[in-house]
Formats: C-alpha cells, sequence, structure tokens
C-alpha cells in the first residue's frame, strides 16, 4: 500500500450511489470464476475444445501466482483497516495484493484475444481489464497498487503465456508439471495455515480437474462438433447446470473447525466439479449422441 491510496478509495466511497453500487457489482461479476466456467464451456461444447482447454490453463496458471503472491505478501484488504467500507464484502476473499477479479478478466481476456486475432476484441478486452479493475477500487476491495498489479499480470500471462502454448508442438504436456507444481505451494501453505488461503487450493483443484480432464479426452474422447447448433446449445446449457449443482452442492459440506481439512477439501471439491463437467460429461455426449 502506497501513501494516498486510502485517501483515493476514500474519495470513491463519497460518491458512491445505489444505482453506482448495482453497476459496479454487475461489472465485477465478470472477474469472477463463474463467467470463466461459463465461457469455457460454451468454447469446449460448441466450437473448439483445444481453444477451450488453453483458455482455462493460461487463466488458472495465472490465478495460481496470484495466490502464491498473495499468501506470501499477505496484505490486508482495505475496508480491514476500518478506514474505508466494502460493498459486496463476499467477493472479497483472500488477502488483497495483487487483485484476482482484474487479473482473472484480464488473463483470459488477453488470451482469447491472441486467439481471435480481432483488434476490436484486443482494444475491448483491455477496456474491459481496466473498468473491472476500477470496479474493484470502487467497490473498496482492493487498493489501486493490487488493481495495476493485477493488471501487469494478467496481461503479461494472456500473452507471453499465449505466445509460449503456441510454439509448444503437445501443450497440454505442461497440465500435469503446472498442477503438481501448484500442488506443492499448496503443501507448504497447509504448514502454517491461514483461512485466506482457500481461494489458492481452489484454484489448485480446478487446475487439478484440468489436467485429468485433458488426459481423459486424449485417450477416450470422441465429441465432435458435427451436431446442430441446438444440440450444442443444450451441451452447453447442461454443463453449466451440472457445474452449478457441483459447486452448491459439494459446498453443502463444511469443516469449519479443522482449517486444515476445509482447505483441502475446496481443493477437492474444485477438482470432482471440473473433472465431472469436463472429463467425464463430454465422454458421454457421443453415448447420448448429444
Amino acid at each position: 500500500m502506497f501513501s494516498g491510496e486510502i485517501n483515493f478509495l476514500q474519495a470513491l466511497e463519497q460518491v458512491r450511489t445505489h444505482f453506482l453500487d448495482t453497476l459496479m457489482e454487475g461489472i465485477t461479476f465478470f472477474g469472477e470464476d463463474t463467467i470463466l466456467i461459463v465461457l469455457v464451456a460454451v468454447m469446449y461444447f460448441m466450437i473448439h475444445k483445444e481453444n477451450a482447454y488453453r483458455l482455462c490453463f493460461l487463466t488458472l496458471c495465472s490465478l495460481g501466482l496470484n495466490g502464491i503472491l498473495k499468501n506470501f505478501c499477505k496484505i490486508p484488504r482495505p475496508f480491514h483497516t476500518g478506514k474505508v467500507s466494502c460493498v459486496r464484502p463476499e467477493t472479497a476473499t483472500g488477502y488483497s495484493f495483487p487483485s484476482g477479479h482484474t487479473q482473472n478478466f484480464t488473463t483470459w481476456s488477453t488470451a482469447l484475444s491472441r486467439i481471435l486475432k480481432k483488434r476490436w476484441f484486443t482494444v475491448t478486452a483491455l477496456v474491459g481489464s481496466v473498468i473491472i479493475g476500477f470496479s474493484r477500487l470502487y467497490l473498496g476491495a482492493h487498493y489501486p497498487s493490487d488493481v495495476l498489479v493485477g493488471l501487469i499480470l494478467g496481461i503479461a500471462v494472456g500473452f507471453l503465456g499465449s505466445a509460449l502454448y503456441e510454439r509448444m508442438a503437445q501443450p497440454r504436456k505442461l497440465f500435469f508439471p503446472v498442477f503438481l507444481g501448484m500442488a506443492g505451494f499448496g503443501v507448504l501453505f497447509l504448514i502454517q495455515p491461514d483461512v485466506h488461503f482457500a481461494d489458492y487450493f481452489k484454484c489448485v483443484g480446478l487446475m487439478g480437474g484440468v489436467a485429468v480432464s485433458s488426459a481423459l479426452d486424449m485417450r477416450y474422447g470422441k465429441m465432435t462438433y458435427e451436431a446442430s447448433f441446438p444440440k450444442k446449445l443444450l451441451r452447453v446449457i447442461i454443463a453449466v447446470v451440472l457445474a452449478l449443482i457441483f459447486k452448491a452442492g459439494l459446498k453443502l459440506i463444511d469443516f469449519p473447525h479443522h482449517l486444515h481439512l476445509s482447505l483441502l477439501w475446496d481443493m477437492v471439491r474444485h477438482f470432482v466439479l471440473i473433472t465431472a463437467v469436463f472429463g467425464i460429461y463430454p465422454l458421454l455426449i457421443p453415448k447420448i449422441k448429444l
């Protein structure tokens, strides 16, 4: 936190209105994992699964890096100082630096712009990233330095990660090594567990699910894109519904008095969610002629 950042957030707090609160809450939603899951589902089941894996992998790499920085720096959220309030604090989990919402949106939008290769989308992605970052400041969830670093890291991982991905003959071979590396940091964080580490363990579980789903697809996958548009759309709808069911259902199991178990369960339930939706469900699609 730099001198004057709290003053800037306090100035933003003075211009809050009910309308702006609602608008910024809607904008900040685009930086959350639900949007990424829907986006990946649309790309995977309707358009191009290789690009879906690429998008998901790069974003999770970015969020893994974000979590490692958060957990080592341990900078409290601005509203924890008591000098500024937060709108919708339930979205402000984990530590403050860097901004996960900003980095998440910036990474996947940058990676997608590399796939689409359309200038208009690249400009839109950059503008959208800045707006997402501003929403985090307006809501009192982050310092300006959190957002700036999240923006820089998101662009760097989205752009440089895409360049590396494109150069590799078999980029999916990266999935398991990266997952194991992230899990290694997870073991380190379990030595002195912290309730604010939960987001990182969720990310590790998501990466593990992507790695296993990719392995299942390479060995058994027979899903094609020759189906009609209504069938493809139905695939996406079922995938999103399954994701929401698993996300809500598995969250009912909790270990509030056992932090180690709670963190490990966060990892396991997100692993199960991704494996079920993007690993097992696609294998059933040819069998049910969807």
